[in-house]
Protein backbone atom coordinates (compact mmCIF):
# COMPACT_ATOMS: atom_id res chain seq x y z
CA UNK A 1 0.00 0.00 0.00
CA UNK A 2 2.79 2.12 0.49
CA UNK A 3 4.29 1.50 -2.15
CA UNK A 4 1.07 2.80 -4.35
CA UNK A 5 1.10 5.64 -2.43
CA UNK A 6 4.19 6.51 -3.13
CA UNK A 7 4.18 6.43 -6.90
CA UNK A 8 1.51 8.44 -6.62
CA UNK A 9 3.04 11.30 -4.87
CA UNK A 10 5.93 10.74 -7.16
CA UNK A 11 3.62 11.12 -10.43
CA UNK A 12 1.82 14.35 -9.24
CA UNK A 13 5.37 15.90 -8.35
CA UNK A 14 6.31 15.07 -11.47
CA UNK A 15 3.98 17.05 -13.25
CA UNK A 16 5.21 19.96 -14.92
CA UNK A 17 1.61 21.84 -15.21
CA UNK A 18 1.34 22.28 -11.19
CA UNK A 19 -2.39 21.03 -11.66
CA UNK A 20 -1.77 17.51 -9.94
CA UNK A 21 -0.97 17.37 -6.37
CA UNK A 22 -1.31 14.32 -3.87
CA UNK A 23 -2.60 14.66 -0.16
CA UNK A 24 -2.33 10.94 0.95
CA UNK A 25 -5.12 10.12 3.93
CA UNK A 26 -5.84 7.47 6.43
CA UNK A 27 -9.33 8.50 6.67
CA UNK A 28 -9.57 7.76 10.30
CA UNK A 29 -6.21 6.75 13.13
CA UNK A 30 -8.73 3.72 14.17
CA UNK A 31 -7.78 1.64 11.08
CA UNK A 32 -4.42 2.67 10.57
CA UNK A 33 -2.12 0.42 11.87
CA UNK A 34 1.51 1.97 13.54
CA UNK A 35 3.49 0.55 10.31
CA UNK A 36 1.77 2.16 8.01
CA UNK A 37 1.18 5.54 10.04
CA UNK A 38 4.90 5.40 10.14
CA UNK A 39 5.14 4.54 5.94
CA UNK A 40 3.19 7.62 5.52
CA UNK A 41 4.99 10.38 7.89
CA UNK A 42 8.32 9.21 5.66
CA UNK A 43 6.58 9.60 2.53
CA UNK A 44 4.94 12.83 3.85
CA UNK A 45 8.24 14.18 4.81
CA UNK A 46 10.04 12.94 2.01
CA UNK A 47 8.10 14.58 -0.35
CA UNK A 48 6.80 17.70 1.64
CA UNK A 49 3.08 16.84 0.99
CA UNK A 50 -0.18 16.82 2.81
CA UNK A 51 -1.73 14.82 4.83
CA UNK A 52 -5.46 14.30 6.21
CA UNK A 53 -7.16 12.57 8.73
CA UNK A 54 -10.22 12.45 10.80
CA UNK A 55 -8.64 12.52 14.63
CA UNK A 56 -10.42 12.75 17.72
CA UNK A 57 -13.50 13.08 15.47
CA UNK A 58 -15.57 9.87 17.34
CA UNK A 59 -16.98 10.42 21.21
CA UNK A 60 -15.28 7.55 22.02
CA UNK A 61 -12.40 7.15 19.26
CA UNK A 62 -9.83 8.19 22.40
CA UNK A 63 -10.57 5.11 24.28
CA UNK A 64 -10.59 2.95 21.48
CA UNK A 65 -7.30 4.33 19.80
CA UNK A 66 -5.61 3.70 24.01
CA UNK A 67 -7.18 0.64 23.94
CA UNK A 68 -5.76 -0.58 20.56
CA UNK A 69 -2.80 1.32 20.41
CA UNK A 70 -1.37 2.64 23.71
CA UNK A 71 -2.38 6.64 23.41
CA UNK A 72 -5.00 8.71 22.65
CA UNK A 73 -5.58 9.77 18.67
CA UNK A 74 -3.73 13.29 18.96
CA UNK A 75 -0.61 11.41 20.79
CA UNK A 76 -0.51 8.67 19.15
CA UNK A 77 0.11 11.04 15.88
CA UNK A 78 2.68 12.50 17.46
CA UNK A 79 4.54 9.59 18.19
CA UNK A 80 4.18 8.37 14.54
CA UNK A 81 5.72 11.38 13.04
CA UNK A 82 2.13 12.77 11.38
CA UNK A 83 1.78 16.03 13.74
CA UNK A 84 3.13 18.66 11.99
CA UNK A 85 2.19 21.36 9.76
CA UNK A 86 1.42 19.23 6.62
CA UNK A 87 -1.65 17.37 8.57
CA UNK A 88 -4.96 18.21 8.25
CA UNK A 89 -6.70 17.38 10.85
CA UNK A 90 -10.36 17.15 10.29
CA UNK A 91 -13.54 17.29 12.45
CA UNK A 92 -11.07 17.24 15.91
CA UNK A 93 -13.97 17.90 18.25
CA UNK A 94 -12.92 15.41 20.81
CA UNK A 95 -9.41 16.38 22.40
CA UNK A 96 -8.17 16.97 26.04
CA UNK A 97 -6.68 20.59 26.92
CA UNK A 98 -2.58 19.19 26.40
CA UNK A 99 -3.94 17.83 22.80
CA UNK A 100 -5.25 20.88 21.59
CA UNK A 101 -2.05 22.71 22.59
CA UNK A 102 -0.19 19.96 20.63
CA UNK A 103 -2.20 20.59 17.54
CA UNK A 104 -1.82 24.69 17.81
CA UNK A 105 2.27 24.24 18.69
CA UNK A 106 2.72 21.26 15.83
CA UNK A 107 0.89 23.91 13.24
CA UNK A 108 -1.81 21.50 12.26
CA UNK A 109 -4.43 22.80 9.70
CA UNK A 110 -8.10 21.89 11.53
CA UNK A 111 -11.09 21.23 9.66
CA UNK A 112 -14.22 21.74 11.46
CA UNK A 113 -18.07 21.13 11.34
CA UNK A 114 -19.37 22.25 14.50
CA UNK A 115 -22.92 20.40 13.19
CA UNK A 116 -20.79 17.43 12.64
CA UNK A 117 -19.34 16.72 16.14
CA UNK A 118 -21.30 19.11 18.08
CA UNK A 119 -18.61 21.36 19.81
CA UNK A 120 -15.59 23.41 19.14
CA UNK A 121 -12.10 21.83 18.50
CA UNK A 122 -10.21 24.34 20.09
CA UNK A 123 -11.05 27.00 22.76
CA UNK A 124 -10.40 30.22 20.36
Amino acid sequence: MLAEIEALVKTCAADGTGLLRARPTAVYGTNMTDELGRGLAEIVRGHDTGFASHIGAQRHEGEFVRKYFGATPVRRFAALGLLDERLMSIHTGFADDEERRMLLEAGVHLSHSPPSTGRPASPR
